[in-house]
């Protein structure tokens, strides 16, 4: 309606303000009762928008023992795991071989440094991009507007490698929302033309109703527990804090100084060891300029979201959908238009900020 495509609608952009609303004063009342009844317990979030729910749980509870997780990270050190099997023409590499060094905020993240069996991985997903990092081919705008939407072609990130010099560590559907729109979210041409897709709301709807009748038919014993890793580390980080192991993954965690050149009390995602009841984030090279104060620009709208919620008032939130690189194109009047009908809209869910 106002020329914003979102092609996944639940951490930045129009989508990612209402929804840092809604959560906001949840996670603060969550962060308080385990303050309450639990304060030394560990508390893990899978939640989206990952960077608001955990902030607003440090809000709630500043000594809370809480850290998110997400595996889209893990995406990328599957690709280069293949990217290292191609060149050693032997199948011996998985994810967990690929070491990487890994800085930013959740969703928005990037890879500096990398490295599988001593070998760098830099020169590899260089030669990579540029064999692989073509814009060719038809492309039909239908294609990338309907369907299955966890699918792309890594033309996005391979894009913000030829323009940054450094890998983007999302998928697409993810990273894309982070830029200015005129990039890849200008129209269904040019989501065809990066072959990524958007997350229709029929679709989202649809899943919906599929896993309550799953959910349903596994109550009733209908159909058989089938037990599969899920891809997530969560055992892991638990097994971690136990005692069982040793553990380094990249989570979600507020910057004590490990997100070099970034603001510091502000949740970042970089790489962590894990240890009995102990969680220490690991110093992350300095992102690449340019990077850095696209990093920054989006997490002084995290403050601004937070202060929206700190004061009740919404003027804060809406100072964050014009700093917002989606928006940056939309006229002023246009942009408050939509905020107040977003607002509008979704009004029983935010009252708090109504009183």
């Amino acid at each position: 309606k106002y020329g914003i495509y979102q092609s996944v609608g639940d951490t930045t952009g129009p989508a990612g303000v209402m929804r840092s609303l809604i959560v906001m004063p949840i996670f603060f009342e969550f962060a308080k009762m385990i303050e309450k009844y639990a304060p030394n317990a560990w508390v893990i979030n899978f939640t989206n928008p990952m960077t608001m729910c955990l902030q607003s749980l440090y809000e709630g509870f500043p000594k809370i023992k809480a850290y998110g997780n997400c595996h889209e990270v893990f995406g990328s050190q599957k690709d280069l795991a293949e990217i290292y099997n191609t060149f050693v023409k032997k199948d011996v590499a998985t994810r967990e071989d690929v070491h990487i060094d890994v800085s930013g905020i959740n969703h928005f993240t990037w890879i500096n440094q990398m490295s599988c069996f001593g070998q760098d991985l830099m020169p590899l997903y260089d030669q990579h991009v540029k064999t692989y990092g073509k814009l060719k081919g038809k492309h039909d705008k239908e294609d990338y507007h309907v369907g299955y939407p966890f699918t792309s072609e890594s033309q996005v990130k391979y894009d913000l490698y030829k323009r940054y010099g450094s890998m983007a560590a999302a998928g697409d559907r993810h990273l894309a929302e982070f830029m200015p729109k005129s990039l890849y979210l200008k129209d269904l041409n040019t989501i065809a033309k990066y072959k990524f897709h958007l997350t229709p709301i029929q679709w989202r709807k649809d899943r919906l109703v599929e896993q309550e009748k799953k959910i349903r038919l596994l109550i009733e014993e209908k159909e058989p527990l089938k037990i599969t890793s899920s891809g997530e580390e969560g055992i892991r980080q638990i097994k971690a804090l136990l005692g069982m192991e040793t553990l380094i993954t990249n989570v979600n965690h507020l910057n004590l100084g490990q997100a070099q050149g970034l603001p510091l009390g502000q949740v970042v995602e970089t790489n962590a060891v894990f240890r009995y009841d102990s969680l220490t984030p690991t110093i992350a090279k300095k992102l690449p300029i340019k990077v850095e104060k696209m990093v920054k620009r989006l997490m002084k709208n995290h403050q601004l979201l937070m202060k929206s919620f700190q004061t009740k008032d919404l003027k804060y939130a809406f100072q964050a959908l014009v700093n917002d690189p989606l928006c940056n194109t939309v006229d002023k009047n246009e942009l408050n238009k939509m905020f107040k009908e977003m607002v509008d809209l979704l009004n029983p869910h935010l009252d708090i900020y109504m009183r």
